[in-house]
């Protein structure tokens, strides 16, 4: 053996000694590349790669879990101080299956498996608080199914009953989340989270459930109100925006026809968010259509024949069921405000006329819908403050000579 391999070193010698200085540098760079290439493709090979199997678990949690992968011999490494556990990607089925039929992880939360042993003796206090304890945890396990949410918690407080259903106190509800890094819950989710819970306890309204996050942020303001309150916020955007709307709309016009900062509209729309529904049932007692007629023959003993005629008529009647839009406008205030000092295009200087107020005036109600008797219009001529652009150009006139200052300096 020892004799082969100093055969093979005095060949690679030999044939080391036999070429030119540049066969050489070839041969070293390819020799050095092959040692890289294998040295890369070993570390590849013996690397793990490895995923998340259970993460924010207690230590008696993950002492149980690795107690479960042990039994089964599935490799592990423990992260972020032992609270999460990552297994070999190839092993992560494997690794749920096994663990789940251990009954793991408990996630600290006790469900109905605290039923699961009868214990003969417990007394009803005992009892209630074993129910509300297992309603708590099966509520939490249900919310932590969701994806963005990393942990909850939930509190029910169930109020004793009361001898008078008028003194009995409606049971409340708490929900704290913890959300994973870079998730949140929209308006929808949270609304969703808070009738899961109210439908899961007796007698319990989504409005009186709090839910917040582990920042203490409240994330169900307005969420399972009644109706009416819910949607003020809503109401109070609409408006605003339908304010910005019609001032756009008028000051866009004012600043083609006088210029820029030459006038002032503000408006305040009153929009009616009622929903009204009427039923109108109206009838037309000119309007007569033949419904029915019945006609009796009669004889005589003279050997004539009577006939005698009755006639049923339907009267015309018109049937209207009406649903009017909720948020019109019921009334509209616009404030004008408007310069007074006209600049000609000659450099001249002279006031506004009440004429031409007047026809500002109409320019600004036609842009908003104006309604006579219905709005409230009121316009005023005052003098602007410029002193800013006084200021102004004289920073812009400093900053022009420095400027040429600089300029001939360079020169």
């Amino acid at each position: 053996m020892i004799g082969s391999l100093k055969q093979i070193l005095a060949g690679i010698k030999d044939l080391w000694g036999r070429l030119n200085p540049n066969q050489r540098v070839v041969a070293s760079v390819v020799l050095t590349a092959v040692l890289v290439g294998l040295i890369f493709l070993t570390s590849l090979l013996r690397h793990v790669n490895y995923e998340v199997l259970y993460s924010g678990l207690d230590p008696k949690e993950t002492g149980a879990v690795v107690g479960a992968l042990e039994k089964n011999k599935i490799p592990y490494v423990l992260s972020a101080g032992g609270s999460t556990i990552k297994v070999p990607s190839k092993h992560i089925h494997e690794a749920r299956i096994k663990v789940a039929g251990e009954g793991l992880p408990h996630t600290g939360v006790v469900g109905y498996e605290i039923f699961d042993k009868s214990n003969f003796g417990v007394t009803d206090f005992v009892q209630n608080i074993n129910y509300r304890r297992a309603l708590e945890g099966e509520l939490t396990r249900t919310i932590q199914q969701l994806d963005e949410v990393q942990a909850a918690r939930v509190h029910i407080v169930l109020p004793k009953a009361a001898l008078f259903r008028e003194n009995q106190s409606p049971p409340t509800a708490s929900i704290m989340l913890k959300l994973h890094p870079g998730a949140s819950l929209n308006g929808r989710q949270i609304q969703g989270i808070t009738h899961l819970v109210a439908s899961s306890v007796e007698g319990l309204s989504p409005s009186n459930i709090t839910v917040i996050d582990y920042e203490g942020n409240l994330l169900s303001d307005g969420i399972g109100r009644e109706p009416v309150a819910a949607l003020t916020a809503t109401q109070l955007e609409l408006q605003q925006q339908v304010d910005s709307y019609l001032e756009r709309k008028a000051q866009s016009l004012l600043d083609q026809v006088l210029g820029p900062q030459k006038s002032i509209v503000r408006v305040t729309a009153n929009l009616n968010f009622q929903q009204i529904e009427k039923t109108i049932e109206q009838y037309d007692p000119d309007g007569t259509v033949v419904r029915s007629e019945q006609r009796i023959s009669q004889g005589s003993t003279e050997g004539g024949q009577g006939e005698n005629i009755i006639t049923n008529y339907e009267i015309d009647k018109t049937l209207e069921h009406i649903v009017e839009n909720t948020g019109n406008i019921d009334k509209l205030s616009i404030a004008l405000i408007v310069d007074p000092i006209v600049t000609d295009k000659g450099g001249g200087v002279r006031n506004r006329s009440p004429e031409e107020i007047e026809r500002i005036s109409t320019i600004v109600k036609n842009a908003v819908g104006f309604v006579d008797g219905r709005d409230q219009f009121e316009v005023s001529s005052l003098p602007f403050d410029r002193s800013h652009l006084a200021r102004e150009q004289e920073l812009l006139d400093k900053a022009a000579k420095r400027e040429r200052r600089n300029s001939i300096m360079h020169k």
